[in-house]
């Protein structure tokens, strides 16, 4: 073994032999001396059958131990070019070490939480040398900012940050689960669920991300033990969980071996809330299965043929502009003609509010279309000839325009109500009254008072398909076409039957949980009339503990002037959560808050969720951040940047306005780079 530490022994044929007029019985005694070494820098000794033998560490040869052969070896060919290419190899020149102050540090991570909001972590190598190079005696002068070191800010500081805020705000009290299951880009199964509870130091009833977990089956065992673990990473009780929102899966509600079955055994009381989003825009879907085929691939094929196509959609615009063109005396197209959108918005399973918009821009430009579709059939290679021709048929049938005049104002009406139910912090009030009032409209359209179904010819379709049907009728001479209004009358009212009894089918437990929170309205709490009683008040299960004191409060409540004691700026307000969060806040002139717990049992109430959009803008964010080109990206990355950006969204605040915590600066140390540090 060599000085360097590698075993080099060789045989003696191998080794460079001296000069010939040296005798080899003379050689054989020679010894390794090491004052070459100072000599010859390159030379080393090792071992070799059995004795020292010098070593060449440039060329990786054995050398014979005599002098000569060493002077030979050097001026040698090969050992020369194998100098010099060590010679011109790089030397790394580090730089000077800076004082980190905390400036410094406010200034990296501020930086760092723009890139984790707006663009690739990739940026940071180009952006953070520019940042320095411009930043001469500033701060900023001193900035050594790469990917790598943004990445481990993201992950390892900003993230836990958040992470440990939320841990601390949520511990002990009573909240909500919003769960949903999705798969990426990269085909990687992940559970996402959110927290909704009431926060007593912003004053306001937050919906949070927890986190992402990955599961491989999508079973209701691994699905709750992924939630199991959520909670105990957060230190809460699942039996602190008041209510559930998801989809209608059976692996998410059914009624054995499912998430929702589990989490009942922890906690009885827990109410089940299937997304009202998701069960509106299934009975919109299930209720067009009583229409046509050909509507379906009417509203698919006609956006789908521009969805791909720059010539296509170019061509339609400019046949659109030359049927509009204005008159000599106007300067521009009229206002109606302006705000007329394009048809080639898509049609989409996952996305609730696009099917009414694909309706509404068809009926916009259906002659327009008509004339468009004519030509391509015409003038279109052979490929398409086939497909323009069908879809120009279509058009040109008077009873597929009449199938959308009378479906858009339904389904608009559907996506109203969606859309509704979609925000964070919906009333119930509002809610029980948007869903009756769409239910009991819809049900007079088709039945009477008593329940009895209207014929045809009494039935409502709409006033505008009337109007559209007479003139239809003038003006089409088919003598078939009268058998057609028929069957396309009986057709429509058909779909509003069926649209009826889906709500009825799937909205019924929503309804009813939304119409027990809205006693906690303020003005059912503050009349004298309408005041729901005491023991009729919702999930009776919270009020066990100390329920003469709630009761208590619940009792002075109505008579305390809250509109002359100042605790409400503007006035009582119309919304049952402003309304408790005031009523949280407000203390009297002892500084105590004599209706904290009431306010706090009416606040865990109304944490119950209404619907799961929240995970569906979380999934969204994950689509958005893990692309096809970024789909190596890590979870524990993926986690830390969704979480940063919900967090400053529910915070109601953004990048620019957020201020970097004393614990961000006290988490930014060296340790962030090691991978088994405590987040």
């Amino acid at each position: 073994m060599g000085k360097d530490g590698n075993n080099n022994s060789r045989s003696d044929s191998d080794i460079e032999q001296p000069p010939r007029k040296i005798k080899k019985s003379y050689d054989q005694n020679r010894k390794y001396l090491e004052c070459w070494e100072k000599e010859f820098p390159w030379l080393t000794s090792v071992k070799s059958a059995g004795k020292v033998v010098a070593f060449c560490k440039l060329c990786r040869k054995n050398l014979q131990t005599h002098r000569g052969t060493l002077l030979k070896h050097e001026q040698g060919m090969q050992h020369k070019n194998t100098a010099n290419s060590m010679a011109i190899s790089r030397t790394i020149n580090f730089p000077k070490k800076s004082k980190v102050t905390d400036d410094l540090k406010r200034a990296e991570l501020e930086l760092a939480l723009i890139t984790c909001c707006h663009c690739s972590i990739r940026t940071t190598d180009h952006m953070g040398e520019i940042i320095k190079r411009n930043g001469k005696g500033s701060v900023l002068e001193h900035l050594r900012l790469h990917r790598t070191k943004c990445t481990h800010i993201i992950t390892s500081v900003i993230s836990p940050s958040f992470k440990a805020e939320l841990k601390k705000g949520v511990q002990g009290k009573k909240f909500s689960l919003l769960v949903d299951e999705t798969t990426d880009i990269s085909v990687e199964k992940l559970l996402a669920i959110c927290i909704r509870y009431f926060d007593e130091d912003c004053g306001k009833i937050l919906t949070a991300f927890l986190g992402l977990y990955p599961i491989v089956h999508a079973t209701g065992e691994a699905l709750f033990k992924a939630v199991k673990d959520s909670m105990t990473e957060y230190n809460i009780c699942l039996s602190d969980c008041i209510g559930i929102a998801c989809d209608g899966a059976s692996v998410m509600v059914g009624e054995y071996n499912s998430v929702w079955s589990r989490i009942k055994e922890v906690s009885p009381n827990c109410i089940l809330n299937k997304c009202v989003c998701h069960s509106l825009a299934l009975c919109v879907q299930k209720s067009f299965e009583k229409l046509p085929a050909n509507l379906g691939f009417l509203l698919a094929d006609i956006p789908g043929w521009f969805s791909n196509s720059t010539v296509r959609r170019q061509a339609y615009k400019t046949l659109f502009e030359s049927m509009h063109e204005p008159e000599e005396e106007e300067e521009e197209v009229s206002k109606s003609i302006k705000n007329t959108h394009m048809p080639f918005l898509k049609t989409s399973s996952t996305r609730w509010l696009v099917r009414g918009r694909v309706i509404k821009r068809l009926i916009e430009n259906w002659n327009e279309l008509r004339c468009y579709f004519s030509i391509a059939m015409q003038e279109g290679t052979q490929d398409v000839r086939y497909r323009a021709r069908i879809l120009h048929e279509m058009l040109c049938d008077e009873i597929n325009y009449l199938y959308l005049i009378f479906l858009s104002p339904i389904v608009s009406e559907f996506e109203k109500i969606n859309a509704f139910f979609q925000s964070t912090n919906s009333d119930p009030e509002m809610m029980t009254k948007e869903l009756d009032l769409h239910y009991r409209g819809l049900k007079t359209r088709v039945f009477t008072k008593n329940g009895d179904k209207l014929s045809v010819s009494m039935s409502d379709l709409g006033a505008l398909f009337n109007n559209e049907l007479n003139r239809c009728s003038r003006e089409n001479k088919n003598p078939n076409f009268v058998s057609a209004v028929v069957s396309l009358k009986q057709r429509c009212q058909d779909f509003l039957v069926d649209v009826i009894r889906e709500v009825e089918k799937r909205i019924p437990k929503n309804k009813a949980i939304f119409q027990g929170i809205s006693a906690l309205h303020p003005s059912k709490v503050l009349s004298q009339t309408a005041r729901t009683p005491f023991s009729q008040l919702p999930l009776q299960h919270l009020l066990k503990e100390d329920l003469n004191i709630y009761e208590e409060q619940y009792r002075k409540i109505i008579c305390h002037m809250w509109s002359e004691d100042g605790v409400f700026e503007n006035g009582i307000p119309d919304n049952s959560i402003a309304f408790w969060s005031g009523i949280f806040k407000y203390e009297n002139g002892l500084g105590a808050k004599p209706y904290r717990k009431l306010a706090l049992y009416a606040l865990a109430c109304l944490s119950c969720p209404v619907s799961n959009a929240v995970v569906e803008r979380v999934f969204s964010q994950v689509t958005c951040v893990k692309t096809k080109y970024r789909n190596k990206m890590s979870l524990e990355l993926l986690d830390s940047i969704v979480r940063i950006r919900t967090h400053l969204m529910i915070k109601d605040t953004n990048c620019v306005k957020f201020n970097i915590t004393d614990d961000m600066i006290k988490r930014f140390t060296c340790d962030m780079y090691n991978a088994m540090t405590k987040k």
